[in-house]
């Protein structure tokens, strides 16, 4: 669930990691994968890329930093999303009636400013 509970989903194999080791890119993997499967005759997405941007380090470090304004316990903010920023993504979603998937994007970004 690479663009959150809105996005499509995708089932992996054993070279999805293996693409991942010439580029750390879930979206990069994705996108050979996809593309070898349309070399061979397969179809495209079902389901519609959600709007949404992706958001560089500045601005997961800028979610931290608002998410520690509204309380949550996450440390110095470092724009790195571990298992902390989730849980706090996850909670804030929740109480601010957004479907609660944990996915850190502009929309969020948005929504917490």
């Amino acid at each position: 669930m690479t663009m959150g509970g809105r996005g499509p989903v995708f089932l992996v194999l054993a070279n999805f990691d293996v693409i991942k080791r010439y580029n750390n890119s879930d979206l990069y993997a994705l996108a050979v994968g996809h593309l070898a499967d349309r070399i061979v005759g397969g179809k495209g997405f079902v389901a519609a890329w959600p709007d949404d941007t992706a958001v560089a380090e500045a601005g997961r470090a800028e979610v931290q930093r608002l998410l520690v304004r509204k309380g949550y316990a996450l440390g110095s903010p470092d724009g790195v999303i571990g298992p902390k920023t989730r849980a706090a993504v996850i909670d804030w979603q929740k109480r601010a009636g957004l479907l609660p998937d944990g996915h850190v994007g502009g929309n969020l970004l948005a929504a917490l400013r």
